[in-house]
């Protein structure tokens, strides 16, 4: 028998400059801070009773290098926003804040924006 898994708890991500993903993920992206471990970790959670955190990142060692698409790994990480006009708001903000959009898509059942956070994970 395999395991049932409910849902995908959190993503932990190692940062470049833990300073500038925070500010990314808190006032472009509105991601509540709601820990810090003072070890060089931080956590947000939109909502804390529904899961203590949906993101965490960490401080990544001196000289590590950045992603690459084209290797094997992690391709991007979606969230959920609640309408259109959220998505829309969501377009603006991006831009008005200088984020690398990479594209954007009608999957059908869902509208998307694919963009990367400053370390150029998709998100």
């Amino acid at each position: 028998m395999p395991i049932r898994i409910k849902r995908t708890g959190h993503l932990v991500l190692r940062v470049k400059d833990l300073e500038r993903s925070k500010r990314f993920f808190t006032e472009i992206l509105g991601l509540p801070l709601v820990g810090d471990n003072g070890k060089g970790m931080l956590f947000f959670s939109p909502d804390v009773n529904e899961n203590h955190h949906l993101l965490a990142i960490r401080q990544a060692k001196d000289g590590s290098r950045l992603p690459d698409p084209e290797q094997v790994g992690m391709e991007h990480v979606a969230y959920e926003l609640g309408s259109f006009a959220d998505l829309q708001e969501a377009y603006r903000i991006l831009k008005a804040n200088g984020v690398k959009i990479h594209h954007m898509v009608f999957h059908g059942i869902t509208k998307s924006i694919y963009f990367f956070d400053p370390d150029g994970n998709m998100l």
